[in-house]
């Protein structure tokens, strides 16, 4: 059995052979850069007003009272057709270009209309109210760096460089295989002793939105020749095979043996990690089989722990939060409390708090409802009081 730090070290030296494709923005959610994208254009691509108002000489109104001849207007979205002049003001709107000549808006709110001029009511020291070209990014900047999964902000970043098309990894391909003779498809009329096939559909979930494609999901009975005839079928289309369940030592755990005689090469058998400790790992040439528990704690948080850095290449990063409650001391595994913190999502917005769940059966999904990340307790660990600084990561 190794440790959880050996077996992400083992995903890393076996990691997926990746290639990559171009693909379009409108297409790139949750999608892995492959290549850096930097910026077609400056952002702004010229000074433009960050208000309603008139444009004019900063020097022509450093006295309230002052009065100014309106020569022109400048919608958004449209060039300026004069420069400004001496005792001039030019209408502009949030958007607008500021004509050449003028270093300061003097918002709507400050001035009075009176036909074609416009008053002044209070005097100004200093620029105002103008976004300068390249005020967010020069062209050629780099906008996302390579490794970047893209949610909505990146795309909209590459998007305001005005980039339409990108490099982005392949989509892993990634075959389900749940096993176990009392699993049924969902909607099915339940027998005694059978369950819903559910920890099929929370892993299909999860792979995709780590931006990986889910082409085969069907379950094998507990029989080598059910498990056999499966491996046939996904044959070698895919880059990833998840077994879920057989993992144990149990007379019907039949998962590992099954793919060792279809020739892939063990890379891991067990892990030192509270809930997970049967998954394993197997390679057979591009092909990778990563193989999680049946209980459905266990299979999301090995899926997290290991199934997403092998999927998407990239390593986890743990934050810190403060504990509400106290946390008993931990064994010699290393163990993933399931928990809810409730300012997660305002990351960077004071100190993150978390709560572990009072029960932490690995076969309790009502945890993994209710949470929405994990304690790293690491092995040995003693107990901890309340407000102790703790270890997290994000269920995402």
């Amino acid at each position: 059995m190794i440790s959880i730090d050996e077996a992400w070290t083992l995903i890393e030296q076996n990691r997926l052979t990746r290639q990559s494709e171009e693909i379009s923005l409108d297409y790139a959610l949750n999608r892995i850069l492959a290549a850096p994208v930097s910026s077609k254009i400056d952002q702004p691509r010229a000074d433009l007003s960050a208000m309603d108002g008139y444009a004019v000489r900063l020097q022509d109104v450093t006295n309230a009272g002052t009065k100014l001849i309106v020569v022109d207007r400048v919608p958004a979205g449209t060039v300026p057709s004069r420069k400004i002049n001496i005792g001039e003001a030019i209408r502009v709107f949030t958007g607008s270009i500021i004509p050449e000549g003028a270093y300061h808006v003097v918002i709507q709110e400050d001035v009075e209309v009176l036909d074609s001029t416009v008053r002044v009511s209070k005097g100004y020291s200093r620029s105002q109210h103008i976004r300068k070209r390249g005020l967010d990014f020069l062209s050629d900047t780099q906008i996302v760096g390579e490794g970047k999964k893209l949610g909505p902000m990146e795309l909209l970043a590459i998007a305001s460089a005005n980039c339409s098309l990108i490099h982005v990894y392949s989509k892993p391909r990634v075959a389900i295989l749940a096993n176990g003779n009392e699993l049924r498809p969902l909607g099915a009329k339940l027998r005694a002793g059978e369950i819903p096939n559910s920890n099929a559909v929370g892993l299909k979930s999860l792979i995709e939105t780590w931006g990986a494609e889910v082409c085969y999901n069907e379950i094998a009975q507990d029989s080598m020749e059910s498990i056999q005839s499966h491996i046939e079928r996904i044959g070698t289309e895919c880059d990833v095979i998840v077994p879920i369940g057989g993992a144990s030592v149990g007379e019907y755990d039949l998962m590992k043996k099954a793919f060792a005689e279809n020739s892939f090469e063990s890379v891991f058998n067990k892990v030192a990690v509270k809930p997970g400790k049967p998954v394993w790992f197997s390679r057979r040439k591009d092909q990778r089989v990563l193989g999680l528990p049946g209980n459905p704690a266990s299979a999301i948080v090995t899926a997290l722990l290991f199934l997403k850095p092998l999927i998407t290449g990239l390593q986890h990063k743990f934050l810190h939060a403060e504990s509400f409650s106290d946390i008993g001391a931990n064994g010699d595994r290393e163990c993933f409390l399931r928990a809810y913190s409730e300012n997660l999502r305002e990351r960077g917005g004071g100190t993150l708090k978390v709560k572990a769940d009072d029960n932490q059966d690995s076969s309790l999904v009502t945890p993994l409802v209710k949470g929405n990340c994990l304690i790293r307790r690491k092995p040995n660990m003693p107990a901890v009081k309340a407000n102790a600084r703790v270890e997290i990561l994000p269920n995402e």
